[in-house]
């Protein structure tokens, strides 16, 4: 499929983020975790930042502080990169020791959604050949079209 006039581009395997990590406001002492997921091939490796600044031991999908400090507060990025490139999540704002005020129960969208799920492989059928790409290729138009895309593969 061709966009805005453009002819279509060739994934080559480099990294697609598919989960940017939220904001989070936490209590002192309290648990942090954020996470992102890119897909990629061969599969990303990941690393987090809290400042612009490099967190050591923090390079897996989810990021992990078991007792939150005033400290850990700051805008956190995670980058996820393979041999064939790099990309980065949305920066977030982490707050910590501000107590969450109660909201009025109110529900609204968020707005469009997709959850795209690829197998590759199945007990009683043939295996697919290309899920990821088509994963990735459905995930770009999706996006075009306005939607937030989680995309999950086996």
């Amino acid at each position: 499929c061709c966009l805005a006039g453009l002819p279509p581009r060739l994934w080559r395997g480099e990294p697609v983020i598919v989960l940017n990590p939220s904001e989070q406001r936490v209590e002192l002492g309290q648990p942090l975790q954020l996470q992102c997921a890119a897909m990629g091939v061969p599969a990303p490796s990941y690393q987090w930042y809290r400042n612009g600044n490099l967190l050591e031991q923090q390079n897996r999908k989810k990021l992990w502080i078991t007792h939150a400090k005033v400290s850990d507060s700051g805008t956190y990025l995670c980058c996820a990169s393979n041999s064939h490139g790099e990309h980065w999540t949305n920066a977030v704002d982490v707050h910590i020791g501000e107590q969450n005020q109660p909201t009025g129960l109110c529900c609204t969208s968020p707005g469009k959604i997709a959850l795209l799920v690829g197998n590759n492989r199945y007990q009683h059928h043939p295996n697919l050949l290309a899920p990821v790409r088509d994963v990735f290729e459905l995930s770009r138009l999706l996006e075009h079209l306005g939607f937030q895309v989680v995309s999950l593969l086996d």
